[in-house]
């Protein structure tokens, strides 16, 4: 619709580090016809989930757009292994 779109995105310093070649493998994943079995295991593999989470729901309700905001500060502000775990092993956007 022409609507800029806004997200930040939420991953370990590597993995924004290599975010072309994520999306390139996300790219290629998505259409794997192209590909053998082989490649889509290998790019599986290096790959790293791409999760998309919109915070917006409906007018009246408002835990959505806080629990955006709480995410976003959670994974950018906790240190301990489960957030560790996460950060290397997914790319958010948000």
């Amino acid at each position: 619709q022409g609507r800029q779109f806004h997200v930040a995105l939420i991953s370990s310093a590597a993995n924004l580090a290599q975010l072309d070649r994520h999306r390139e493998i996300a790219r290629r994943l998505a259409s794997p016809e192209r590909l053998t079995e082989a490649q889509a295991r290998a790019l599986a593999t290096e790959g790293k989930a791409i999760v998309h989470i919109d915070g917006g729901l409906h007018s009246t309700e408002v835990a959505g757009p806080q629990h955006t905001l709480q995410l976003a500060y959670d994974l950018a502000t906790r240190t301990d292994a489960e957030v560790a775990r996460i950060l290397d092993n997914v790319i958010l956007m948000l």
